[in-house]
């Protein structure tokens, strides 16, 4: 088996997954580990330029005052409750480092940086595993049992690796379980707007003091590259993870197309059914190749031939070879590389990764 520290900690910058494997740099590339929308950009880039030079020579609103109105009227929240931060990614180590020394609870497999942030502020870190078997579902009464030891849930949902949702009504009944444990939520919802299932919980917030919801505007709107990313949790909360936060973490760049892209409310729906169209489709091929594929419901999903690591470890080769990036989950928990994670891309992009996986499978 694969050492996981013999890979990228996480997808894109596919040229260290060729480095790590010995394998030529191929001269067509197709991405598959980055689960940013595959689709046009909402922003046109000469309407943009223009105001460049005064973005990148004004210092940035330290308080982001105009983000956070613009945040405020997309997710009907009150400004109090947003911290806007460099990316989801910050906002993670600033709640780690808010919970600093405590237990924390995390519903694996699921995002790295977690458990990374919080063993790095001190934190037990307790986890409940999740498997195939049960279309990476927990019961509620295992969350129950769970959140009794614990002072802070960590939940991604959708989750990032399997892209599975957890239906909004389920969540609720998550968050009283929570409530009753005196335990803190922090729901993870980088992912909610590429999902076909209502699971946001995001309008809670403001009823619920020990709910935590993370956003991000990377994937979505193609903002990869400039980060930015936002929590909604209780003003108490939000002014504790403000005082943690270097000033000027958000960038004016970043700010900006911020606004402009949370303007564009039809756009995410028009991605959204784009996405499901495709996903759907490849899907549907796959599984009448013979390969395991998760009951996603966004823009990503995990693959399988056999749930073996040592045929998915020579099939990642063999994709590799021929130009195209799967995400390897040696670093998921619970995967140990017995699957691969891959983006649902744009239909001449997916094709060629289904005449890939046609191909292996005539090669085995």
């Amino acid at each position: 088996m694969f050492s996981i520290t013999t890979f990228p900690k996480h997808g894109a910058n596919p040229i260290y997954l060729y480095e790590k494997l010995h394998t030529p740099l191929h001269e067509e590339i197709v991405d598959f580990s980055v689960n940013v929308n595959p689709f046009e950009a909402p922003y046109d880039l000469s309407t943009i330029i223009p105001h460049f030079e005064k973005w990148l020579s004004d210092y940035p609103d330290p308080e982001l005052t105009s983000v956070k109105n613009a945040i405020s009227l997309y997710d009907q929240i009150d400004p109090g409750y947003l911290f806007i931060g460099n990316g989801a990614s910050q906002c993670i180590f600033l709640l780690a480092q808010l919970f600093q020394n405590r237990t924390i609870g995390i519903v694996q497999p699921t995002f790295v940086e977690y458990k990374e942030a919080c063993e790095i502020y001190g934190c037990t870190v307790k986890e409940l595993k999740t498997t195939e078997k049960t279309d990476w579902q927990f019961n509620l009464e295992e969350i129950r049992d769970f959140m009794e030891g614990i002072d802070v849930l960590f939940l991604c949902n959708p989750n990032n690796p399997t892209g599975t949702v957890i239906n909004q009504d389920r969540m609720k009944e998550v968050i009283e379980i929570g409530r009753e444990t005196n335990t803190y939520l922090v729901i993870d919802e980088a992912f909610y707007d590429f999902s076909t299932i209502n699971c946001s919980v995001v309008t809670e917030v403001e009823k619920q003091d020990h709910l935590i919801v993370l956003r991000s505007l990377t994937k979505m709107y193609k903002l990869a590259g400039i980060r930015i990313g936002y929590i909604v949790a209780a003003p108490s909360i939000i002014n504790k993870v403000a005082a943690y936060s270097p000033p000027w973490s958000v960038n004016t760049l970043a700010a900006e197309l911020a606004k402009h892209v949370l303007s564009l409310t039809n756009y995410p729906h028009d991605i959204k059914s784009r996405i499901r169209v495709e996903r759907e489709r490849v899907v549907n091929e796959l599984k009448k190749l013979g390969y395991y594929v998760s009951p996603s419901s966004v823009n990503f999903y995990l693959l399988s031939d056999s749930f073996s690591e040592y045929k998915m470890k020579n099939l990642m080769k063999y994709l590799v070879a021929n130009g195209v990036v799967p995400r390897h989950t040696y670093n998921f928990i619970g995967l140990d590389g017995k699957f691969l994670r891959l983006a649902v891309k744009d239909q001449r992009s997916n094709d060629v990764l289904l005449t890939h996986l046609k191909g292996w499978k005539q090669r085995c």
